[in-house]
C-alpha cells in the first residue's frame, strides 16, 4: 500500500486468522509502525477458528523475537490464564486475544462463530466488540438454486440431470484453465470424480479425512 501512494492509502483492513495480524502496523516494531501514512487506518478481525487449539501462544521471548512491540507483550492483558483466572507459571502471550483486543471490531464469521467466540473466557472483556459475518455457511449464498427444487431433487433423473450439467460448467472451466486436450477433457465429463477442496491445506483441516473417504 505503502510504495502506490497516497491515492491507495487504506481505510481499513481486513485481517482474517492470527498470521494476518503482522499486517497490523501499530503492533509490529518496522518501518511502517510510525508511518503517519497509516495513521486513521481502521483493523477488522474476522476469527475462523474460535478454539483454543488453533489460537497461537507464545512466550515473551517469542513475542519479542516476532518483532511485536514491547508494550504489547509486558503489561498488556493478552496472557494466558489457568481455569482459576492465575497466570501461567511460564508468561505467555495469546496472540490471537492480542488481536481482538487491538482490532476496532472483531467477527465470528458465522452466528455459531460468534457465540463460541462470546462465551470463551478470553473474550469476556471485549464481547461489546464483537459481530457476525457470515460466509460459505450460509447455504443459499453457494448452493445451485435448483437443489432446493423439491421436484428436482426428488427426481432422480432430474437431479442427476441438473448435476451433470454442473459438472460440465466446472469441466470445461478446468480444461481452459489448465490446457486439457479434448481426450482429458471428454475423461474428466464420463465417469471421473471430481473432488474440490476449497480450503487450505493444513493439518487441522483434515485433507486427511479426506483421503480416507476416497480409500473407502
Amino acid at each position: 500500500f505503502r510504495a502506490l501512494g497516497e491515492a491507495q492509502r487504506p481505510d481499513f483492513m481486513n485481517l482474517n486468522e492470527a498470521p494476518t495480524g503482522f499486517a497490523m502496523h501499530r503492533l509490529i516494531q518496522d518501518q511502517f509502525q510510525r508511518d503517519p501514512f497509516f495513521d486513521g487506518t481502521l483493523y477488522l478481525y474476522n476469527d475462523h477458528t474460535p478454539l483454543d487449539y488453533a489460537h497461537p501462544r507464545w512466550s515473551e521471548d517469542e513475542a519479542l523475537r516476532f518483532r511485536i512491540d514491547p508494550r504489547y507483550v509486558f503489561g498488556f492483558p493478552a496472557y494466558v490464564m489457568d481455569q482459576a483466572g492465575r497466570h501461567l507459571s511460564i508468561p505467555t502471550i495469546d496472540f490471537t486475544r492480542l488481536l481482538w483486543m487491538l482490532c476496532d471490531q472483531l467477527f465470528g464469521v458465522s452466528d455459531k462463530h460468534w457465540r463460541v467466540i462470546r462465551a470463551m473466557p478470553s473474550a469476556q472483556d471485549i464481547t461489546g466488540k464483537i459481530r457476525k459475518a457470515t460466509n460459505g455457511v450460509f447455504i443459499p449464498f453457494w448452493q445451485e438454486p435448483r437443489f432446493r427444487d423439491r421436484e428436482i431433487v426428488g427426481d432422480d433423473e432430474k437431479l442427476w440431470a441438473v448435476k451433470q450439467e454442473l459438472k460440465g460448467r466446472a469441466v470445461n472451466l478446468l480444461a481452459k484453465k489448465l490446457g486439457l486436450d479434448e481426450t482429458q477433457r471428454a475423461l474428466l465429463l464420463n465417469d471421473a470424480a471430481l473432488v474440490v477442496w476449497l480450503r487450505r491445506i493444513t493439518e487441522y483441516k483434515r485433507l486427511d479425512v479426506l483421503v480416507g473417504l476416497l480409500k473407502d
